[in-house]
């Protein structure tokens, strides 16, 4: 129907790969990283963080490095609280391009993953989330995570690692969730459990969204 009826269509698709589909040409529209907007973002972030912050100077000398890229702001943010901007710099200085956006992320992040203040817990359910596919609710948390969910969510939220999006729901950015199932080991095991507790809510009623989710885990 669509084939025959939509003839100016236009689809966007937001990858980090341009997709291989037979008869069809992509044009690639790359989306651009906060460039000179990027210190702004910085700046806002430290004043809103909860514990100290650090000065404009190293600021913009981090962002310069960051090349502007949200999440590697956000956690070396966080990272700042625990080593010197220098240190960070350091460990990531001969990352240049868009290339190597990513891998940049992936550093920024495991730095953070094994900071001493990060505790076991935080670990545990920073890789135990990373099985769900976007925004899920707090008892689906409870019925994979072994410990106390709500308290542990509230330190991962500080370091904004992940998100609360409404009154009982969290959420994980997309890289995040890559690197942290990287690190998971019993996947099987939790996308079990996972796929149970889903299982447990179906209704005669047919639920689309609650039938996809069983059929991802």
């Amino acid at each position: 129907y669509a084939y025959n009826h939509i003839e100016f269509a236009r689809i966007v698709i937001l990858c980090k790969q341009i997709p291989e589909i037979a008869s069809i040409t992509f044009k690639l529209i790359p989306l651009d990283v906060f460039e000179d907007k990027g210190v702004e973002y910085a700046r806002k972030l430290n004043i809103d963080k909860s514990t100290g912050s650090i000065s404009d100077e190293d600021l913009i000398k981090l962002c310069d490095y960051l090349q502007g890229h949200p999440l590697a702001i956000k956690i070396a943010l966080q990272l700042v609280e625990h080593v010197s901007v220098n240190e960070i710099i350091n460990h990531i200085s001969e990352l240049k391009g868009l290339s190597e956006v990513d891998e940049l992320n992936r550093r920024l992040f495991l730095q953070i993953y094994e900071l001493p203040s990060t505790s076991n817990e935080e670990r545990n359910l920073l890789t135990t989330f990373s099985i769900f596919n976007g925004k899920v609710k707090l008892e689906a948390i409870k019925a994979v995570f072994n410990g106390n969910a709500i308290s542990v969510l509230i330190q991962l939220g500080k370091k904004m690692l992940i998100t609360k999006s409404d009154i009982d729901s969290y959420e994980m950015h997309p890289l995040i969730r890559e690197f942290s199932n990287e690190l998971l080991e019993n996947k099987n095991i939790l996308h079990k459990r996972a796929f149970e507790y889903f299982l447990s809510l179906r209704k005669p009623d047919l639920d689309v969204l609650l039938e996809e989710t069983i059929f991802f885990h």
